[in-house]
């Protein structure tokens, strides 16, 4: 629903940069549609970030980031609703106890790109409250469980943009798993932020 909503509001709007609105099937068994298509177009892209040591190479396209759209609908007050695969470290890195926020998940190569996109979520839905989770060098099993492996893994800035599903939803993969159970208030703040931060980050051309 999110996908659709970002296809109807961007459609028309002229920007420097392609942004592509893609549908991934078979996740669950193994990440199988986002493997299958970025294999498609994996001799097109160039993973390092153009630069003077990597200049763009003829025929190749540079890719500025992934965002993967994970569980984004699902939200709790209750204190200790928010759990996570990572303990905190004081002064390292101190989680969230209530789950809040919509978390944008990478390892450090990605957090430039996620800085960026948060910063400009945040800038489109002032009202949205936002977690970024980049410290780790290298992902975690928990931080490859959807769309964006594939990216992730060749080098690409990849970020799973997540209500953290399990760790928060005690629903997920349940049959009490309802629309009812969606906070349309902070799926709507999610999805215009993502809006307002893939026009920006894409450069509006006039």
């Amino acid at each position: 629903a999110g996908l659709l909503e970002l296809a109807r509001v961007l459609k028309g709007l002229p920007t420097r940069r392609t942004v592509r609105l893609v549908f991934f099937n078979v996740e669950e068994p193994g990440i199988i549609g986002a493997t299958s298509y970025f294999n498609s177009i994996r001799a097109k892209v160039q993973t390092e970030t153009p630069s003077d040591q990597f200049p763009l190479e003829p025929g190749k396209e540079h890719l500025v980031g992934m965002v993967s759209l994970e569980m984004l609908g699902y939200y709790s007050e209750r204190p200790g609703s928010q759990k996570s695969p990572i303990r905190n470290v004081p002064g390292v890195i101190e989680q969230p106890d209530r789950g809040t926020f919509i978390a944008l998940t990478t390892t450090q190569r990605g957090s430039p790109f996620a800085r960026r996109l948060d910063a400009e979520m945040r800038a489109g839905s002032p009202e949205l409250e936002t977690f970024v989770f980049d410290l780790l060098p290298i992902p975690i099993p928990d931080l490859l469980r959807s769309d964006h492996r594939p990216f992730m893994l060749a080098g690409i800035p990849a970020i799973m943009l997540t209500d953290t599903a399990n760790f928060r939803n005690p629903h997920y993969h349940q049959p009490t798993d309802m629309i009812e159970t969606i906070d349309p208030v902070r799926f709507t703040r999610v999805v215009r932020g993502l809006a307002a931060a893939a026009y920006a980050i894409a450069e509006p051309a006039k």
